[in-house]
């Protein structure tokens, strides 16, 4: 039974870390209506 609670703690901590890495962030949000902007002025 440890042993099922163990690799079930790393699985959440790897999920967690995979689906923070993947998320859009704020800056990348920005840039990309910054980029947006640009197109349209040139």
């Amino acid at each position: 039974m440890k042993r099922f609670g163990k690799g079930l703690f790393v699985f959440v901590i790897v999920s967690l870390g995979l689906a923070s890495s993947c998320a859009v962030n704020e800056f990348e949000l920005d840039r990309e209506v910054y980029e947006r902007q640009i197109k349209q002025v040139t």
